[in-house]
């Protein structure tokens, strides 16, 4: 896979999305962050599209929904406020995007709704290990359980969507080529038989390998949509407001260091957008960076482990975390998941 080349190309190249159908696309975590560039770069670049996204930040998405009627006055923007810590909210959003869509002209049943980009953007570094409601790590539900979950709800219309243009894609924000998984993945992936309860570092590594190995099932499994682990590199967005002030400050002294490896906010959008919507990456399972760029444990192996013996090891993880996704959001209260 070639790598996407200079930003003016990728530029060059979203422009022509003006020329397609308008997308349907859902940003799980856009009130700020890199779900809110991906906001801003659709509609700079496409023709009415409809985008919901989610957040817990009622100002910030009044102030993204105003700013849209300025840049696209024909978009459709709508702002779904949920907290994703709670499992049982992703069933609310699901059931809130498809009685938005039955409002659409030419939509008259759940049969005429497509979805063709739902990005996955959630969590901080939040250093709580308090569990959430649904008794798990904070970061383990912010970076695997609700994005997997939200797949789950929606993949019906994901499906309806592969057969359009611009295809059916699902972004998962992350950290792809950092993958750790806790203890080899061999005490419960949801780590809720690990005491002290791991940290937040711990979890989000943890995630990031569980996203890996969900893309590369889900993908094999739904050959038809396009399944996108992303890396997005050093990107100076809200993503540290949840650390202790000590922190913070740390953080902000390091910036003008990290600023040497850092992307701007503009290229992030433009080259994200243009994964979501080239020829290369509507199907298949990718862990790149936003430039294309693979960082992927398929290829490079893991702890050594490489060839066959890294292909048979994946395949039993891939097998032991669907499992577990199904019986640990599964049995979360309120949340009714769908057979696949």
């Amino acid at each position: 896979m070639a790598p996407q080349g200079s930003l003016a190309s990728v530029t060059s190249e979203n422009t022509k999305l003006i020329s397609l159908p308008p997308p349907v696309a859902l940003i799980i975590g856009g009130t700020s962050g890199i779900g809110a560039i991906i906001i801003r770069t659709l509609l700079l670049r496409t023709t009415a599209p409809r985008i919901y996204f989610v957040g817990r930040n009622r100002t910030a998405a009044e102030a993204i929904i105003a700013e849209a009627a300025k840049t696209n006055p024909a978009a459709k923007v709508v702002f779904f406020q949920y907290d994703v810590y709670v499992l049982a909210n992703l069933g609310r959003i699901a059931a809130d995007f498809v009685q938005e869509e039955l409002q659409v002209e030419g939509i008259n049943s759940e049969q005429d709704i497509k979805l063709n980009i739902l990005v996955n953007s959630t969590g901080t570094f939040n250093p709580s290990t308090t569990p959430t409601v649904d008794n798990l790590q904070p970061e383990l539900v912010s970076r695997h359980y609700s994005r997997i979950l939200s797949i789950n709800l929606l993949l019906p219309y994901l499906q309806h969507a592969s057969t359009t243009p611009l295809g059916a894609r699902v972004l998962t924000i992350q950290a792809a080529g950092q993958e750790n998984p806790k203890n080899d993945l061999t005490s419960a992936i949801n780590l809720r038989d690990i005491t002290p309860r791991p940290g937040f570092v711990t979890c989000a590594f943890h995630a990031t390998a569980l996203q890996s190995l969900m893309m590369e099932e889900l993908a094999i499994r739904y050959p038809e949509i396009g399944f996108l682990h992303l890396n997005p590199g050093v990107v100076f967005t809200g993503i540290f407001r949840e650390l202790p002030w000590w922190m913070r400050m740390l953080a902000t002294l390091a910036k003008p260091l990290m600023w040497l490896i850092s992307t701007g906010e503009t290229e992030v959008g433009e080259r994200l957008v243009r994964l979501a919507s080239d020829e290369e990456h509507r199907t298949g399972a990718w862990l790149v960076m936003p430039d294309g760029k693979e960082k992927d444990w398929r290829k490079t192996g893991w702890k050594g482990i490489k060839g066959e013996e890294w292909e048979k090891k994946r395949a039993e993880w891939r097998a032991k975390v669907w499992v577990d996704f199904k019986e640990t959001a599964g049995s979360a209260e309120g949340v009714q998941l769908r057979d696949w």
